[in-house]
């Protein structure tokens, strides 16, 4: 029947995209399914389809034949009651249908109270779902509900099963027996350094030079899985969250407080369990040896990532407070600039897309956004955990046991050479003959302190596969590294924790044949499960990222920014502030009409007017939904639209309703 398999994206408005999973050589676009021919699809679905039209205006039109998979078990919404129950209306705009709850299965939630439906029946065509009252979050009026709504809507959670705190509870401080097999470091120099806000501390370092002159890199690990044990309860539920999820003001962690930022947090002057890789390197950067053991230490000082630059930059103040340490400070940025010079050198990728730094009130309220900024502390710590999960993940390789790898394939070609292309389009030189690694540090090299530059990272992040964890070693592309892993963030991210696990197997001499075939089961299970939640965390912190932007922004209605534009779609131009808040231009609130949208080379252009990635444009606040993170903007010349805006914000002002 000439089939195609994918998954169902729906519109609010009543139509859908499917993108086809068993592609051809045609390397069709999404498919567009109109209402009609929806056929009872939801948002997430894996459905059947077939083309139902020519392609009209470079966009093929399909028909839902079969929903072979429910994307969608639960929604997160408002509720509204009935006089037979009650309706809830989602908080995804792309879940297109409310669904229906039978008085019985409502909980007694009451209108305007957020909750979590589960879906117990699914529309056949154009009926509605019916479900049940799982959760009630709270109302939508209160502080903090829609960050709650963005976890729930995730699968996170705030609160532990109880038998999960219990075991927590139950954890001791270090006992002399727990000291036998460890090496011990606790007079050695260690410090941390981690941001201001820091709570949970998973890594510290320390850094000596031998008689030969070589550099003597130890990085000590929190041994969470002292206090995790295998098919534990704390185990299990680590497993099931996979990951911390961290939030402007606050985080969801993997592990209950009581250890994340207690027992196992290498909080300053405190004991604490871990694993060290101790590594000789020298003065090329070169590991000539390493060795990976079960260590105790004591953190000297909690140091964060602005003192240290400081000191680095010659802070009297600081360098005097910290003096037993400034001369193994300096010697870090050495190494560290070495080993960035290698992996450089090796074609490493360094795209630099700053995250945002929220600065916020006593109440969690937003009062200033701005990026972070790279500096020589992060780039001594990202050098140092680079070099020990490598070290760490080659050791392992060689062994030839079961592992969890961070692995990054190898670019699609098609998403490879609309990329380059792009590239090309701009003028820049393109290696035609290999698309490597270092074909993109090229271009990267060629935009560097451009106003392009920012949105040429960002195009080259979507070009390439997204990262994941697998049971089996295929290299990081990314990093040009044959070898890598996670190994150095026990607390926060469970594939760390598995690996801290095996490695503390195989130096106690517990693998043998019998449960190979159990810890192969094990990573495969945990790297899946891991990638799942990963990518869960990534969106939920994506979105709540930008409902606390736009909470920022709603009060600068009216006001003008300078900003780039940073995507180009049919509907009009994204454009991105040097604050980091984006908006959308909407197509219709662009000068003129008749605008043709060209993908390939990421332009929207009329017969006047042409928009295109990385142009400069100042820009105007237009309208703020801060309830769904949405900016809207208009083009600061464009002075009757201004005008308008102005004037609705004064209306509003004075206490009427206002629709932007």
């Amino acid at each position: 029947m000439d089939t195609l398999k994918g998954k169902f994206c729906a519109n609010r408005k009543g139509f859908g995209f499917v993108t086809p999973e068993n592609d051809t050589e045609d390397k069709l676009e999404d498919i567009m399914i109109p209402p009609s021919l929806v056929n009872g699809a939801l948002n997430g679905d894996t459905v059947l389809i077939r083309i139902v039209a020519k392609p009209k205006f470079k966009r093929m039109e399909g028909e839902v034949l079969k929903i072979l998979e429910r994307g969608v078990k639960t929604v997160v919404g408002v509720f509204k009651a009935k006089h037979n129950g009650g309706v809830v209306y989602p908080n995804d705009d792309n879940f297109a249908v409310n669904i229906f709850i039978p008085f019985k299965f409502s909980l007694q939630a009451k209108t305007g109270q957020m909750v979590v439906a589960e879906i117990t029946s699914y529309p056949k065509k154009f009926n509605m779902p019916e479900g049940k009252i799982k959760e009630i979050l709270g109302g939508m009026w209160e502080p903090g509900i829609e960050l709650k709504c963005i976890a729930r809507s995730h699968g996170f959670y705030e609160k532990f099963p109880q038998e999960v705190l219990q075991e927590a509870n139950k954890v001791s401080f270090i006992k002399p027996i727990d000291l036998d097999g460890r090496e011990d470091f606790r007079n050695k120099p260690i410090i941390s350094i981690d941001g201001e806000d820091a709570k949970d501390l998973d890594d510290a370092v320390s850094l000596e030079k031998s008689d030969d002159g070589m550099f003597i890199l130890g990085v000590h690990v929190a041994d969470v899985s002292h206090y995790v044990r295998d098919e534990s309860a704390l185990d299990k539920e680590a497993l099931k969250r996979a990951t911390s999820v961290y939030f402007p003001g606050c985080v969801i962690p993997m592990l209950p407080t009581q250890l994340s930022n207690g027992i196992c947090s290498l909080n300053e002057g405190c004991e604490r369990l871990t694993l060290s890789v101790i590594m000789k390197i020298d003065e090329k950067g070169k590991v000539c040896d390493s060795k990976i053991v079960p260590s105790v230490i004591i953190n000297k000082h909690r140091m964060t990532y602005n003192e240290v630059t400081a000191i680095l930059n010659q802070d009297e103040v600081l360098i005097e407070k910290y003096s037993d340490v400034y001369g193994m400070i300096k010697d870090m940025l050495s190494l560290s600039r070495i080993l960035l010079k290698n992996r450089k050198a090796r074609g490493s990728i360094e795209l630099d897309i700053p995250e945002t730094k929220f600065e916020l009130d006593n109440n969690g309220k937003v009062i200033n956004i701005s990026p972070y900024l790279r500096t020589l502390s992060t780039q001594i710590i990202e050098e140092f955990m680079l070099l020990a999960n490598e070290t760490v993940a080659e050791t392992f390789a060689y062994a030839d046991i079961p592992f969890i790898y961070r692995v990054h394939t190898n670019p699609e070609e098609a998403k490879a050479e609309k990329f380059f292309s792009f590239a090309r389009g701009l003028g820049l030189k393109v290696n035609k003959q290999n698309f490597d690694t270092n074909s993109y540090v090229s271009i990267l090299k060629q935009v560097e302190n451009t106003d392009v530059e920012p949105v040429m990272n960002r195009i080259m992040l979507r070009s390439m596969q997204k990262a994941e964890y697998r049971a089996e070693n295929i290299g990081h592309f990314g990093l040009a590294s044959k070898f890598y892993c996670h190994f150095t963030s026990p607390i926060r991210r469970y594939p760390d924790l598995a690996i801290h696990r095996i490695i503390k197997k195989y130096l106690h001499g517990e693998l043998n044949s019998l449960n190979m075939d159990k810890l192969k089961e094990f990573t495969v299970n945990a790297a899946s499960q891991s990638s799942k939640m990963e990518r869960a965390a990534d969106l939920a912190e994506r979105e709540a990222d930008d409902l606390k932007k736009a909470e920022y922004m709603a009060n600068k209605i009216g006001e003008v920014y300078e900003g780039i534009v940073s995507g180009v779609t049919y509907f009009g131009i994204f454009v991105e502030l040097k604050n980091t808040a984006e908006g959308l231009i909407r197509t219709e609130d662009l000068p003129g009409c008749d605008y043709e949208f060209l993908p390939d080379k990421y332009i929207l252009r009329n017969d006047f007017q042409t928009y295109t990635l990385g142009q400069k444009l100042n820009v105007a606040v237009a309208g703020v939904d801060d309830k769904k993170g949405k900016i809207n903007f208009v083009l600061a010349d464009d002075s009757c639209r201004l005008n308008d805006i102005k004037k609705d914000k004064n209306i509003k002002r004075k206490g009427k309703k206002l629709k932007l």
